[in-house]
């Protein structure tokens, strides 16, 4: 393995959390509330939209900065500096919807076969896990 391959701590800390998922109704995951109450969120629960929160509270976990407005997934491309596309670990935000506010956060897990990258991230159906955009 070359040491361009080696996994980002914090891509180590993210894939501990697959499987990590929202409880519908009044109750709530308590990972994602912990997470939550860690970066000082002023909401507990777990049906508003989460990917900032999981990119931060990973990145906060192996002791990086997170970004200033981390709850905000387009916050993001004002945090860190620009490497090359699909390098592992990298903090990549995509749009979503037509909204230009709108957008989702997720750790760079690779690309898939067809050449869609894929997320190591939160709020992808509801929970944590490497999904293809």
């Amino acid at each position: 393995m070359t040491d361009d391959m080696i996994e980002p701590p914090w891509m180590t800390v993210a894939r501990g959390y697959i499987g990590t998922r929202e409880i519908p109704g009044p109750r709530h995951d308590p990972t994602i509330t912990r997470w939550l109450h860690g970066l000082k969120a002023w909401w507990t629960d777990d049906e508003t939209p989460w990917c900032g929160t999981f990119v931060a509270a990973c990145l906060d976990e192996a002791g990086q900065p997170v970004a200033r407005n981390w709850m905000r997934a387009r916050a993001w491309l004002d945090w860190g500096a620009p490497i090359a596309i699909g390098a592992l670990g990298a903090v990549a935000v995509i749009k979503r919807g037509d909204n230009p506010a709108q957008g989702h956060v997720g750790f760079v897990a690779g690309w898939d076969a067809g050449g869609r990258l894929l997320l190591l991230g939160g709020t992808q159906g509801d929970g944590v896990n490497i999904s293809a955009f």
